[in-house]
Order: C-alpha cells, then sequence, then structure tokens
C-alpha cells in the first residue's frame, strides 16, 4: 500500500468517498449469508441467496475496475498500470467464483429458464466488458465513456440481482438481500460520483451537463444508503 503515499490529494480524496461504503458494502455480505444459514434447509432459496451475493460481489469488482480504468485514461497511461492490472485481476476472480457456483446448479434445483437468464446475462456482461478493456488499453476512450459504458454493465447486472431477489419468499432474507443490494446500489453512485470528480480535479470545470448529473447521484446514494441503514438492525449497523 506504499503507492498511496504517492497519490495525488485528488486521488486520496476520491478513495476516501468510496472507502466507507465499501467498508458497509463487506459487512453487508455477512448480514446476507448469515439470514441465509437460518434458511438454509430451503434449497432452492439457499442457493437464490448465495447466487445474489456472487452476483453482487462480481458488480462490486467491476465498480473498483471501473475506478482504476477513469484514473488510468485521465493520466493517459503512465501511470497507474499495475494497479489497473490488480483490479482486473480482482475481476476475474470475482467472475471465476460465480461461474464456480454455477455449475453447480441444476434444473432441479433452480428453474432451467433461470438458469438461461444466467448464462445470457453474464455473457452480455464480459463481451462488454471485454471490449472496454481493449478500448482502454489501446487508449481509444476517453473517461465519461469509461464511466458510462461500467455502468451500463453494472446496472443490468443490478436489475437482475433485484430480479433474483423478487423470487425470495423468505421475508427475513429477502429483507437482507434487498439492503445488501441498496448497498451495492449506493457504492455504484459513489463510484460514479468519484469518476465525476476525477474528470473535475484533472480539467478543473464540469463539463456540461455534468455538475447536475454529480448532484443527482450524490442523492441517489444518499437515499439508497439511508434506505439500506433504515433496514438494518442496530447490531447490523
Amino acid at each position: 500500500m506504499t503507492f498511496l503515499l504517492n497519490w495525488k490529494i485528488k486521488y486520496k480524496f476520491i478513495l476516501t468517498l468510496l472507502l466507507p461504503i465499501g467498508s458497509l458494502l463487506y459487512f453487508a455480505q455477512d448480514i446476507v449469508l448469515e439470514k441465509y444459514k437460518i434458511a438454509q434447509e430451503m434449497t432452492e432459496l439457499g442457493y437464490l441467496a448465495t447466487l445474489n451475493t456472487k452476483v453482487s460481489q462480481f458488480i462490486h469488482e467491476l465498480q473498483r475496475e471501473r475506478e482504476m480504468s477513469i484514473l488510468y485514461v485521465i493520466e493517459k497511461g503512465q501511470r497507474f498500470r499495475q494497479e489497473l492490472d490488480a483490479e482486473i485481476a480482482r475481476t476475474d476472480e470475482a467472475l471465476a467464483d460465480y461461474k464456480a457456483f454455477i455449475t453447480t446448479l441444476s434444473e432441479a434445483l433452480i428453474e432451467n429458464a433461470t438458469l438461461k437468464d444466467m448464462e445470457n446475462s453474464m455473457q452480455n456482461a464480459l463481451r462488454s466488458v471485454d471490449d472496454i478493456r481493449i478500448a482502454v488499453n489501446n487508449s481509444t476512450i476517453n473517461p465519461d465513456n469509461v464511466m458510462y459504458r461500467f455502468s451500463q454493465v453494472n446496472d443490468a447486472l443490478i436489475t437482475w440481482s433485484e430480479n433474483i431477489i423478487e423470487r425470495i419468499e423468505y421475508t427475513e432474507v429477502s429483507v437482507s438481500a434487498k439492503t445488501y443490494v441498496d448497498i451495492i446500489i449506493a457504492k455504484e453512485q459513489a463510484s460514479l460520483e468519484g469518476s465525476l470528480l476525477a474528470s473535475l480535479f484533472t480539467q478543473k470545470y464540469f463539463e456540461s451537463g455534468n455538475f447536475a448529473k454529480f448532484v443527482e447521484i450524490s442523492a441517489l446514494r444518499k437515499a439508497y444508503l439511508k434506505r439500506a441503514l433504515n433496514n438494518m438492525t442496530s447490531e447490523e449497523r
């Protein structure tokens, strides 16, 4: 972590914006898994709850990769190569974990249509991520487009994660899973805030429309985080 000492103040500021929600996300994952254990005898429910955490972890790593990709592009590939490679490795690790879990599923446990939807959604996401990585490596994409294209992928995966939760009928697990996704969404907004701030610090001004976008994103982050905290017990907070 000694490389952090050499970071400019703007990068440290963005990092301080993301760390609190990232920490909350870590503990929220434990909450979901703990609630899952309560109902682990309900086979399909257990698989759905675990599946949701796998997808959410993949989203989390994509958010981290997006942040580092934007910094790499802003610096025109002169800095952050090592850090970006490390983030890509973590994203790929989360994906491998997801794929390993999917192989344990079968039609007897989860509907075939759901399995097919899992496969299609993830394949579409992977194609998009591969395209973004190529563009970042070739310096053929600007920071705003990196933010936008990663956001498209994350939004699709978040929607899919929400659809998984809709199938969970056990109330306590469902509420915990929704809380976890709310934190994922709040972190998505925080990540977007950080991306806009990185552009601001570099260019010394907001691009047209970006200030209004920043205000809207900030309000969404606060709203989702507030809802997540309201759904947690005092011990979970």
